[in-house]
């Protein structure tokens, strides 16, 4: 009997799933048919890949060593699936790309980056999914995507995180309530109805980290899950804010929101890119990379 690709799914959801009960979920087959796959796999290779404890599988280190090469496999076979399932007579073959972004950089960065790689690059598509930071690591940890870029912290030992842009966060407010604001200290800030991102998010992460004042003395008035949202409600009166400078840039440049400066209010961010250590890079993703990182695209 030879590995078939079926073996390896198995594989790799039981070791992501951490158990035979939601890989079995996930693949949409029973759990006997996972342990028969786990063990006709371990059967055809000679060696255990995990040590059982009771019901519990703990991956072994001839099961770590080949769960990234099972992942490559795997990744190749995707890859080389939506090759043609995006193929045609009028198009030619198409590769996917499956970029993750939270939410200021999938808004507010990657669309001028993917206008300009689509003009050298028309025999590539990408797919982007946008959520906020926690979502676009979990998105890599479980392939989902092949790709990410996030506002926020990651420390996960599976992830290659290198920095990749700079940002700045800035305090905004309706131009006219600004006027009518007479704010000249952070602590002025307190009083004032704050409208910010939620929990999760990179901004908000380092919103809490670094402003001066601790978020539970503030006057937050909502939470809301996306930066439109909180713009909007911003430019209604609802309060102030702070968020990514690209994403209220627009509005400043035509009066609509105003800055508050506050001498001791500077935070600046890096924006980092995110992938799995064990990812298996095709030569189109490698471009992509290549381009995205390139000192006129960042």
């Amino acid at each position: 009997m030879n590995i078939t690709l079926r073996h390896l799914e198995c594989f790799v959801e039981t070791v992501k799933c951490n158990g035979v009960s939601k890989a079995s979920e996930k693949l949409l087959i029973s759990q006997s048919a996972v342990s028969i796959s786990l063990n006709a796999l371990e059967k055809i290779i000679g060696e255990r890949l995990f040590d059982r404890s009771g019901r519990q599988l703990i991956l072994n280190d001839v099961g770590r060593v080949f769960y990234s090469k099972a992942v490559e496999i795997l990744e190749r076979a995707f890859e080389l699936e939506n090759m043609f399932s995006n193929f045609s007579a009028n198009s030619g073959i198409k590769s996917i790309i499956r970029l993750g972004a939270s939410s200021t950089i999938g808004n507010y960065v990657i669309p001028d980056i993917l206008l300009d790689f689509f003009k050298k690059h028309d025999d590539i598509r990408i797919n982007m999914t946008v959520g906020n930071t926690e979502q676009i690591i979990e998105n890599i940890l479980n392939n989902d995507i092949d790709i990410g870029f996030i506002e926020g912290l990651c420390f996960n030992e599976n992830i290659d995180v290198r920095i990749w842009m700079e940002d700045e966060l800035v305090v905004f407010a309706n131009k006219n309530l600004i006027k009518k604001m007479n704010i000249k200290k952070t602590e002025d800030l307190k009083d004032i109805p704050w409208i910010l991102r939620e929990k999760g998010s990179g901004t908000r992460d380092i919103f809490e980290r670094e402003f001066p004042i601790n978020i539970g003395e503030l006057n937050v008035l909502s939470e809301l899950g996306h930066s439109e949202a909180v713009k909007k409600a911003v430019k209604n009166n609802m309060g102030i804010s702070c968020l990514s400078s690209l994403v209220v840039k627009d509005e400043i440049k035509d009066g609509l929101l105003g800055v508050i400066d506050i001498p001791d209010v500077d935070i600046k961010r890096n924006f980092y890119l995110i992938i799995r250590k064990d990812k298996y890079k095709s030569e189109n993703l490698k471009k992509f990379i290549k381009y995205s990182t390139s000192p006129t695209n960042s």
